[in-house]
């Protein structure tokens, strides 16, 4: 039913006759140049007419006029009057044109600029930056259009302090992804991993992002659960102009396209759409995991057998080519006026396939010594591990939205705005697995293991919502949003086959006869023997956020509100391994030459089953429920001085209820772990703006914020993580973290189009929560635990310059832009040594995750016929991924530089071409132990812990404007 209304939707905007053609279009918005507010009201006109708009409740106006060349005037009471003269307007062009206007004084009442249409656009982004209450970083839909990025994780690290992590995950002022809150459209995003706080920021395609604002400092109308940054993503609303736009694109993988691809043996046919249509799902047969593993390891073995030939049994890769990376977006924009008032639908659909081959080493010092330490001395007789991978991935990403808003008048705004998306990654890895002995002069493979992993992300988010002026003379605003989201993340058979050498020997002088050999246990249970695994996850949220902002006097402004939000999770894991009925190992032919051998053949009542060994912490039921209220009040003390301060009130329950222990074995006693915690809040904020001169600000903040334990953190899941060779534990003791947050910021403004700011800042934590990786018996097993307190530090420097100021005319079109932020950090892990969690002679650290430096910069041309080039380069200083009870075993991302670039041309303002270029440099992603502890990475002394190269990628892409 949705789909064929999107269709329906699309093919009416497309096939609809556009009004009025012929003639041109004014649209803008009008703000305060001292305080950055929209003006509500403003009369928009053209000199010597009687034609004139007002601005409306987000200070935008449109208007249609004949073409020509025109002097535009803005006024509004108590304000000088804007002339703008010069504005040209062409046939069926829309001419933007935004105006900030400042209140009047006695010796003038109007300011006259001529021909700066463009200066205008710009200078109204970056006054709403200048003026906003909190320290915040902002990224306009146009300068979207301009960078080489195509999701919103792209987009991110061009924000100062904020680095991406997998592809997807934000990392800002140097705290992993827990310390970070996402919001779209004013409803709340939910996580989108099971197993951590993170929001996958490549699920909101680039495309229809109307502008995205990154808060470092709290307000009491924020969100009280981030240190890092609150990311907002705003949607389009209303177009300026109607449009219809078709965008195609190809890119080249170095390392991947054309070249040999791995793919599973199992798909479905909508694989190409971003999800799974139901082959690989579990046989609706089997039945409930308490019934099948209540048969018992050796019950009912003809019953067993007939249920493992109901799987799909085939380990055999498919061999190919891959293709080259494919992008399409589509969509439609309409302003229709009803009974009197304009309603504007946007309605588009994104689609991107992509290709990834990628070759890494993973090194696993899995021994343990008498202290039940990792070992990793090669003059021991404990034997290290490595291995060799061969991952081929293919990743699909679709989207659709559709986004209705209603304006009414100057003073009411409704919209409805909708998102869904379907992301897939399908994985085929192969695996050897490398063993040194000390009695051996080299390493010798010893396994050839096999695995496929298919996961699948369904994402539905939907927000209604309101914004109304009740009495404008004393500005009160009442703004309120309801959002619904609902996310499936399903896992249909992981699958993985491990073969040994013959006899499982691994002391052995002649390795060259060694036949690799499918060795089936006679007893099932360890995640290192062939199997299986599949995962649902369900989750839903409601939400609901109002509030009510009224202006007492001209110089004091309150604001209140209340916020609810809702979460619901389900999942349902289920295990499963292949095992066989006799009392030793079974060995099926020679692995060289029937490598991945499909099991079919093979089964028979004596010989191979598959037995579930589902665990009852493999389930768990979540749910949360969060409160808040705010009052927060703006005080202009002085014409220069602002305070903005407040309280916010959170209370918060979290329930889980996971269950520990073999299903086959039901007791009161382990049945079932609930938890059920409440924390309640208060959180205290103070922001102080003083404008030194018009060009600078110095800004003061502080603010209490906290961090809280996600579901999969507090559930006693146990999760084997294939490609990290390693099993994620839940801790159901954890609490909240509280960080007091100290900033202090400069901003100058020298010259329209261009800022400067300087911003130290201060975070004290009170239980941070980190990973911990402990020592156990053939894997890692990594578990989350709350440190004593931590302290992270810095300052971040901001830049942009626009040339267009200088009379210099090669140089006029060039901007350049950039970032530097140093960060330093240390954490206090008393708590852990006295649990005897880490070791005592566990030397002083950072916080996971925190880079010592992050360096964006960029360079920008672009002249008046839209031919635009754009260079950006981003990088990171070493950060800590797995902490360990043990300095020599933390294991640090090593720092590399990413450059990218693009090159774009619009002709006749229809057509459009783009080159783009990723990762030029294609530095390889190094992940290693600093054994030598220099503090820096060495390639030929460190141990890696893991080594990959993803490549460059370079993409063309056309696009065409109905």
């Amino acid at each position: 039913m949705l789909k064929k209304t999107l269709i329906f939707i699309l093919s009416l905007l497309f096939f609809s006759i556009i009004a009025q053609a012929q003639k041109g279009k004014i649209a803008g918005k009008i703000i305060d140049k001292k305080t950055g507010e929209d003006i509500i009201g403003a009369t928009i006109t053209l000199e010597g007419t009687t034609n004139g708009v007002s601005s409306d409740i987000d200070g935008k106006y449109f208007m249609q006029v004949e073409p020509g060349t025109y002097t535009i005037l803005i006024s509004y009471i108590s304000y000088k009057t804007l002339k703008m003269e010069g504005i040209v307007v062409k046939p069926g062009e829309l001419t933007y044109l935004d105006g900030s206007i400042e209140e009047n004084s006695t010796e003038i009442d109007e300011v006259v600029i001529q021909g700066e249409v463009r200066k205008e656009s710009v200078v109204a982004l970056i006054l709403q930056q200048k003026n906003m209450v909190s320290m915040s970083s902002g990224i306009s839909a146009e300068l979207i259009k301009r960078l080489p990025d195509r999701t919103t994780a792209d987009v991110i690290k061009r924000v100062a302090g904020a680095t991406i992590q997998d592809g997807k995950f934000a990392i800002i002022r140097g705290m992993q992804d827990r310390y970070n809150y996402g919001m779209i459209n004013g409803a709340p995003l939910p996580s989108s991993e099971p197993d951590r706080k993170a929001f996958s920021l490549d699920l909101v395609p680039a495309q229809v992002i109307d502008n995205m604002v990154i808060s470092k400092t709290a307000t009491p109308d924020m969100p009280g659960d981030f240190a890092g940054g609150l990311i907002q993503i705003n949607t389009k609303d209303i177009p300026d102009e109607n449009t219809r736009f078709i965008n195609i694109g190809g890119a080249y993988q170095s390392i991947t396209t054309s070249n040999e691809f791995f793919k599973s043996p199992q798909s479905s046919s909508t694989d190409f759409l971003g999800f799974d249509n139901g082959p690989r799902q579990l046989p609706v047969s089997i039945g409930t995991s308490e019934v099948a593993v209540q048969r018992g390891i050796f019950d009912y073995p003809k019953e067993i057998v007939d249920d493992t030939r109901k799987f799909n049994n085939d380990f055999t890769p498919r061999r190919t080519n891959a293709l080259p990376n494919l992008s399409m977006q589509m969509g439609a924009s309409q302003r229709i006026k009803v009974l009197g008032n304009y309603l504007g639908v946007i309605a588009a659909v994104t689609y991107n396939n992509s290709n990834s081959f990628e070759p890494y080493e993973r090194n696993s010092p899995v021994g343990i010594d008498s202290l039940n330490r990792f070992n990793y001395n090669r003059t021991d007789s404990t034997i290290g591990t490595f291995y060799d991978y061969e991952r081929s991935r293919n990743t699909v990403n679709t989207g659709g939205i559709l986004n209705f808003t209603y304006k009414i008048g100057q003073t009411h705004k409704l919209f409805f705005k909708n998102l869904l998306t379907f992301v897939s990654n399908d994985q085929t890895i192969l695996r050897s697995q490398r063993a040194y002995n000390p009695g051996f002069p080299a390493p010798y493979v010893n396994d050839k293991d096999i695995a496929f992993f298919y996961q699948g992300n369904r994402s539905f988010f939907s927000q209604i919502g309101g914004e109304h002026i009740l009495y404008e003379p004393r500005k009160l605003k009442l703004t309120w949003v309801s959002g619904l989201t609902n996310l499936n993340m399903n896992s249909p058979d992981f699958k993985r086959n491990f073969s040994r050498t013959e006899g499982f020997s691994r002391i052995e002088a002649d390795t060259s006869t060694r036949r690799f050999i499918n060795g089936i246990p006679a007893s099932p249970g360890s995640p290192n023997n062939p199997g299986r695994y599949f995962f649902d996850l369900q989750e839903t949220g409601v939400s609901l956020n109002t509030d009510l902002s009224v202006s007492l006097i001209k110089q004091i402004t309150l604001k209140g509100g209340v916020m609810a939000h809702y979460r619901d999770r389900i999942f349902t894991g289920r295990n499963f391994n292949i095992t066989n009925g006799q009392l030793e190992n079974l060995f099926l032919g020679d692995i060289q030459r029937d490598l991945y051998t499909g099991y079919n053949n093979y089964i028979a009542d004596t010989l191979i089953y598959q037995i579930e060994t589902t665990q009852r912490q493999d389930k768990y039921g979540a749910s949360s429920m969060l409160t808040a209220g705010f009052l927060m009040a703006e005080a202009k003390i002085t014409p220069s001085f602002r305070a903005i301060g407040g309280l916010r009130l959170e209370s918060f329950n979290q329930k889980i209820n996971s269950g520990f222990g073999p299903l086959s074995s039901v007791t009161s006693e382990n049945f079932a772990k609930v938890v059920d915690t409440t924390w309640t809040d208060f959180l205290p904020s103070l922001n102080l703006i003083y404008a030194l001169t018009d060009q600078i600000n110095l800004r003061a903040g502080y603010s209490r914020t906290l961090s809280r334990p996600e579901f999969r953190e507090f559930a006693r899941l146990s999760f084997f993580d294939f490609t990290r060779n390693a099993i994620f534990v839940g801790n159901s003791g954890l609490v909240r973290s509280r960080i007091d947050n100290f900033d202090v910021k400069f901003e100058f403004y020298p010259v329209p189009q261009s800022f400067f700011s300087i911003n130290p800042f201060l975070k004290i934590f009170k239980d941070p929560i980190e990973n911990l990786v402990q020592p156990s018996q053939g894997f890692a097993q990594v578990t989350y635990e709350n440190a004593r307190s931590a302290l992270n530090y810095g300052v971040e420097l901001e830049a942009r310059y626009s040339f267009s100021n200088i009379d210099i005319k090669v140089l006029k079109n060039f901007t350049v832009f950039g970032n530097l932020s140093l960060i330093q950090s240390s954490i206090n892990q008393e708590n852990l040594r006295e649990k005897g969690l880490i070791n005592k002679s566990v030397s002083e650290r950072p916080l996971q995750g925190q880079s010592p430096y992050v360096f964006n910069i960029g360079l920008q041309y672009q002249t008046q016929s839209d031919f635009v080039v754009t260079f950006a380069t981003n990088t990171y200083g070493r950060r800590i991924v797995f902490v360990a009870p043990q300095d020599e075993f933390l294991v640090y991302e090593a720092p590399r530089w990413v450059i990218d670039g693009s090159v774009s041309k619009t002709f006749a303002k229809k057509f459009n071409a783009k080159i783009t270029i990723g990762d030029l440099l294609a530095q390889p992603l190094a992940f290693y132990y600093d054994f030598n502890k220099s503090g820096s990475y060495e390639e030929n002394k460190d141990e890696v812990f893991e080594k990959f190269r993803r490549g460059y990628t370079v993409g063309i892409g056309f696009g065409y404007n109905f």
